[in-house]
C-alpha cells in the first residue's frame, strides 16, 4: 500500500506445473495470483521470524520502555 493506493506488478513466471499443483492444492479457493501471493508473504514472514530469532540474546532493551 502506497499512500493509501494499492500498487502491483504484472509479470510472467515460468514455474514448473507442480510447484503450482502444489501450491493450488494448499490453497485449493485462491486464484493463482492469490496462492502465489500468499506464499511469498508466508516465506518472508518465516524469514523474518527466523532473522529475530537468531538475534536472540544480542539486541540490547532500554529498561525505561
Amino acid at each position: 500500500l502506497a499512500s493509501g493506493i494499492l500498487s502491483a506488478i504484472r509479470t510472467t513466471l515460468d514455474i514448473a506445473d507442480g510447484l503450482i499443483d502444489a501450491l493450488m492444492a494448499r490453497y485449493p479457493t485462491a486464484s493463482k495470483t492469490e496462492a502465489i501471493a500468499i506464499a511469498i508473504a508466508a516465506h518472508l514472514s518465516e524469514d523474518a521470524a527466523g532473522w529475530l530469532r537468531g538475534q536472540a540474546g544480542s539486541i540490547a532493551f532500554d529498561e525505561a520502555a
